[in-house]
């Protein structure tokens, strides 16, 4: 069994990324570094919670509403998708 995942504090999105939608995907560009990214249906449903200011939470309960996934695993899932959004520097920690 996976050890629950605690994440506190909140995330801004970070302010030169122009974020679409496409279909059940998001597409980003990144103005700084001309870089762009897609989002697959779940991360654009945590994309799109992080610009109305959801916590940690709100998008773990977003994501259990909308995907068929249990809200342990969706906790694991969305702190490393975080991690990675924030390694590529498209979101902030506050």
């Amino acid at each position: 069994m996976t050890t629950p995942v605690a994440i506190t504090g909140s995330f801004a999105l970070k302010t030169d990324v122009v974020a679409r939608s496409a279909g059940d995907e998001m597409i980003l560009l990144d103005l700084e570094s001309g870089e762009y990214f897609t989002l697959n249906a779940v991360g654009a449903v945590i994309w799109k919670g992080l610009e109305a200011n959801a916590d940690f939470p709100a998008l773990v309960a977003a994501v259990v509403e909308q995907f068929e996934v249990d809200e342990e695993t969706a906790n694991v899932d969305i702190a490393e998708y975080l991690d990675a959004l924030t390694s590529e520097g498209l979101v902030l920690r506050k």
